[in-house]
């Protein structure tokens, strides 16, 4: 069992096409979802606009004298707030944005850091494999005498036929 499941966790993580398979997944999942986050800003800078507009309506209100000052300012403090607010979800979400995507450089990187990694892995010790394991917070459900399932960072979800020496 201990074989079967680390040469299926070492053939997903290591393998080149698996690799670049993965990371145009998430290069796609993470396109969708950006998309879904710029029109997130674009309310956030529409509702930033309107706050600016009211700030203005105060402003013409206060100098025109019609509402006592501690009701303008308990009001523009209100908007200052609800702007502030609004300007660090578009500044999380812009932080979000940059760090969504793998470029090319750290695809580069990933695929030359498994291959250096699947050469030191050819022949790891009981400690590598567990301390590998551990940091891939792996589970392992049995399904039945032959199968298991796998699940943590390497995905949702693989079964590992353990009747065969290879993964499905």
């Amino acid at each position: 069992m201990e074989q079967a499941i680390w040469d299926t966790v070492k053939d997903q993580l290591l393998d080149r096409n698996t690799l670049k398979e993965e990371i145009q997944r998430q290069r796609e999942e993470a396109s969708v979802e950006n998309d879904r986050k710029l029109i997130r800003v674009e309310a956030i800078d529409a509702a930033i606009s309107e706050v600016d507009r009211k700030l203005g309506m105060l402003l013409d209100a206060y100098l025109n004298g019609g509402f006592a000052k501690t009701v303008i300012n308990q009001r523009k403090n209100e908007l200052m707030a609800q702007r502030d607010d609004l300007e660090k979800e578009a500044l999380r979400i812009q932080d979000e944005l940059k760090s969504a995507i793998i470029t090319t450089d750290e695809e580069k990187e990933l695929l030359e850091f498994a291959d250096e990694l699947k050469i030191r892995l050819d022949n790891p010790t009981f400690e590598q494999k567990r301390r590998v394991l551990e940091l891939l917070d792996l589970r392992i459900d049995v399904i039945c005498r032959e199968k298991v399932k796998l699940s943590g960072v390497i995905g949702d979800g693989l079964i590992v036929n353990l009747s065969r020496s290879s993964p499905p």
